[in-house]
């Protein structure tokens, strides 16, 4: 499961706006050489997330959450970003 932290900024009536943000720690980190994170980090601007999901639980405006999602699901939304261009130029 891929776990990353996101700050409430607004909820209403059942639904929760959150704000990911990138991680600015990227230059400091020991790993920095062989960190896929850092090299897309470089190539454009920071950027803000704004994610609206459903929450049954009311959540007050700054409150950070974790969000998760499962590996799998970002493996199979990569092949079909990759395979399906690729099938369409060897298919036609």
């Amino acid at each position: 499961m891929l776990r990353e932290w996101a700050t409430v900024i607004d909820w209403q009536q059942g639904i929760a706006t959150l704000r990911c943000e990138q991680r600015a720690g990227c230059s400091s980190c020991q790993s920095s050489a062989t960190c896929g994170t850092r090299v897309l980090n470089k190539l454009g601007p920071q950027v803000i997330h704004d994610l609206k999901i459903p929450v049954e639980q009311p959540l007050s405006i700054g409150q950070r959450v974790e969000l998760g999602i499962p590996e799998s699901g970002v493996l199979l939304s990569a092949l079909l970003v990759y395979i399906v261009p690729l099938l369409g130029i060897l298919l036609f």
